[in-house]
């Protein structure tokens, strides 16, 4: 996979005391920003050519910050100009529309091991989402789901029932499944409007 996409138009508001003058990639931790730790957690990875921002509050801010850095790889910026009116799902859409291959997603706030990296980015498994296990009693605002050998039977915010891991990410899509993405969003998108 050569596109990495990072969805950080967002607010960063349950970060707010942090995200005033910083958009939520940008806030530190233990010494380094999350992005800083994200790019630690890639550096391994050849595959990876092209990173994709979805940029929206701080735009600029964040711009200058991931230029200055002066990466191997090539950045590309995809702004949402409705990011304080819409989620992850319309910031990701103005990436997919131009990325033309598969890729792999990571949210802005995510922190992962580059061991733990490497062996999602070469798992056999071509499309694929990073799950924890978890006691069904304990309450996140993650994406409930239910995984049996392997393979995710159900997935929702709001599954109250019969979970037993939550998907924190990051996801790997193969081309067809980013069609495949696009085509359902539209689909669902356009029933709404109705």
């Amino acid at each position: 996979m050569k596109n990495l996409v990072i969805p950080a138009a967002g607010l960063g508001s349950r970060l707010l005391d942090k995200t005033k003058s910083i958009p939520k990639i940008m806030v530190d931790i233990n010494g380094s920003t999350i992005f800083e730790h994200q790019i630690n957690s890639i550096k391994n990875i050849v595959s990876i050519r092209d990173i994709h921002f979805i940029v929206g509050y701080k735009k600029n801010t964040l711009i200058s910050y991931l230029k200055a850095l002066n990466l191997k790889y090539n950045l590309h910026f995809h702004f949402n100009e409705k990011y304080r009116t819409t989620g992850c799902s319309d910031s990701l859409m103005i990436a997919l529309n131009k990325i033309k291959s598969g890729f792999i997603y990571l949210n802005s706030d995510l922190i992962i091991s580059n061991k733990s990296f490497i062996n999602f980015v070469d798992s056999k498994y071509k499309n694929l989402i990073l799950l924890r296990s978890l006691d069904q009693k304990k309450e996140t605002v993650l994406q409930k789901a239910y995984e049996v050998d392997n393979k995710i039977r159900k997935m929702d915010l709001k599954l109250n029932s019969n979970y037993n891991a939550e998907a924190v990410g990051p996801v790997k899509f193969t081309n067809k499944a980013r069609k495949d993405i696009i085509k359902t969003f539209n689909n669902f998108s356009s029933k709404e409007r109705e």
